[in-house]
């Protein structure tokens, strides 16, 4: 099954995610090699991807993603100063948010001529609060990030857990997007086994894809 987003009606872009029913996923997705970092590369042709975590293009026709199981995959798009329209897709796991993925990605967008208050996002199935246990090594990574506090939870086993959604959601507002235009579904993939592939549950190889197209 794929889930296809509403698009936004001032793009002309299309939008969605696959489950692990959607046994085509991927056939005619391009992706990068994704390593859990900040990199972001330009899609221009296959040849051109190597390893990034994000991807974008303003080519029309094609159909760029992100690979995820448990992290969240973030899709974009938005209108450029001279008329032309940008798209793409961030992989965004505890890692890459933390290091800083999601507001890079914004801005790369304004410094290429994105118009903000053009810009659409729609955060895809990830892995929720309810069932995402942090340690240390998160803490350290993320502890002096203005918006750490406020995605970070303590349930009543004195358990800390991370807010994924929620954090890449204040760094957007932070960036100055417009919660109006942001589309998608919070839906964890590690309480819905039978739709979703989630690492922590042990799907170590399987993916589901987010990706967009500029019709």
């Amino acid at each position: 099954m794929v889930l296809q987003l509403k698009s936004p009606k001032h793009l002309p872009i299309t939008w969605g995610f696959t489950d692990r029913n959607d046994f085509s996923a991927g056939q005619d997705i391009k992706t990068a090699s994704q390593v859990h970092g900040n990199h972001i590369a330009e899609y221009i042709s296959d040849q051109s991807l190597g390893s990034a975590d994000a991807l974008f293009t303003t080519q029309s026709g094609v159909k760029i993603g992100v690979k995820v199981a448990d992290c969240a995959p973030i899709l974009f798009g938005g209108e450029l100063i001279d008329g032309r329209v940008f798209a793409g897709v961030v992989h965004a796991g505890w890692r890459g948010a933390t290091s800083g993925i999601w507001g890079k990605f914004i801005d790369l967008f304004i410094a290429r001529g994105g118009l903000l208050k053009t810009a659409a996002w729609a955060i895809g199935p990830c892995i929720l609060k309810c069932h995402f246990q942090v340690g240390n090594e998160v803490f350290k990574a993320a502890e002096s990030h203005q918006h750490w506090i406020q995605a970070n939870g303590r349930n009543e086993n004195q358990k800390d857990y991370f807010d994924l959604p929620g954090f890449i959601r204040l760094q957007a507002r932070a960036k100055g997007l417009d919660p109006d235009l942001e589309f998608g579904q919070s839906e964890c993939t590690y309480c819905n086994v039978e739709r979703y592939y989630s690492y922590r549950r042990g799907d170590l190889k399987d993916r589901q894809y987010g990706w967009v197209k500029i019709e």
